[in-house]
């Protein structure tokens, strides 16, 4: 899976997403997607069974069961 199509998407999870600096787990931190703030996510990508999304300001955030789409 890889979109290129942006959307904007506000982090569920209560302790926030780590921000990575690739599409994966594997990859090193960034920093902290807080709680309840709207990102804008540029390109989606599968890896590890999992979609993540990369933020508008840069690094990636895995968007499988942490985030809801804002219409």
């Amino acid at each position: 899976m890889s979109s290129d199509t942006p959307c904007l998407v506000r982090v569920s999870c209560r302790s926030g997403l780590n921000v990575r600096a690739g599409a994966g787990a594997r990859y090193s931190l960034m920093g902290l997607a807080p709680f309840g703030y709207i990102y804008t996510i540029t390109e989606k990508k599968q890896a590890g069974g999992q979609v993540w999304g990369k933020l508008k300001g840069g690094g990636w955030i895995c968007m499988t069961g942490y985030t809801e789409p804002i219409r």
